[in-house]
């Protein structure tokens, strides 16, 4: 398959209609609460995973033989363990150990085993992991406060950006982060023309951007022979512009009722 038509199709079109019609299955056939928790990182798990199978065999190995390999598993690990503390009134320190677990796992699979690593692997793994529990917990305390398709649009435009931003050194690692963009513009697209999708919850999702947002991050990061340190910068668009906009909507809600 032709590079540009691979980009157009595995990277954008597939990835997007599936989460669409995941997305749009859980709103319009009004599934129950514990499905809705769900509805958000199986949508993008599902077309991050499909559209990784549809990726070159040498470069995108089912069984993982390099550390961004990884990432459909660790995505999908995401989308089980992100809403399951949500599907009942747990107490938040069960969150936590299941996201620290998940940082702390995604951080050991996703830090390459160079001798030449620095900071050496083990230090990596360490700063990686809180790193990612860091992004976790914050996108946790954000998400509430954002309409669904409004999280939605910050986290598509994250990945996107990330996506542009590998794709000038690994025209791969950028279409992997395109790949979760365009899982997730398919949900926002979703949330936006559909009606009901205040229903979901979208702090099921927020453990899932983590790892692919923050991982793939990490990978275009290390990669290079001088690190790019400010891609992880990236993943955090959202939480730079979420309470800018979570002000405005106070702000709105605030107005309406006003008059």
């Amino acid at each position: 398959m032709d590079l540009a038509i691979e980009l157009l199709v595995v990277g954008i079109l597939v990835p997007a209609a599936i989460a669409g019609v995941v997305t749009w299955s859980a709103l319009r056939f009004r599934l129950a609460r514990f499905i809705q928790l769900y509805a958000l990182p199986a949508a993008a798990a599902t077309a991050f995973a499909i559209s990784y199978i549809l990726l070159p065999d040498e470069w995108a190995a089912i069984k993982p033989e390099r550390h961004w390999q990884w990432l459909p598993y660790l995505a999908a690990a995401a989308a089980l363990a992100g809403p399951a503390t949500l599907a009942s009134a747990r107490a938040a320190w069960v969150r936590s150990l299941v996201v620290g677990g998940l940082a702390v796992g995604t951080a050991f699979l996703l830090v390459p085993a160079w001798p030449d690593l620095k900071p050496a692997r083990p230090v990596s793994i360490v700063l990686l992991a809180i790193y990612l529990d860091a992004l976790m917990s914050a996108l946790d305390w954000l998400a509430p406060r954002l309409p669904v398709a409004w999280l939605l649009a910050l986290l598509t435009a994250a990945a996107g950006v990330l996506a542009a931003a590998l794709a000038i050194d690994v025209i791969r690692f950028g279409q992997l982060a395109g790949i979760a963009a365009a899982a997730l513009g398919g949900s926002w697209l979703v949330a936006v023309f559909i009606r009901g999708s205040e229903t979901l919850d979208p702090r099921g999702l927020t453990p899932l951007f983590a790892v692919l947002a923050g991982g793939m991050s990490c990978v275009g990061c290390v990669e290079p022979e001088q690190p790019l340190w400010w891609l992880l910068l990236i993943p955090t668009i959202p939480l730079a512009i979420g309470p800018i906009l979570s002000r405005f909507k106070l702000y709105r809600a605030s107005a309406s009722s006003a008059q």
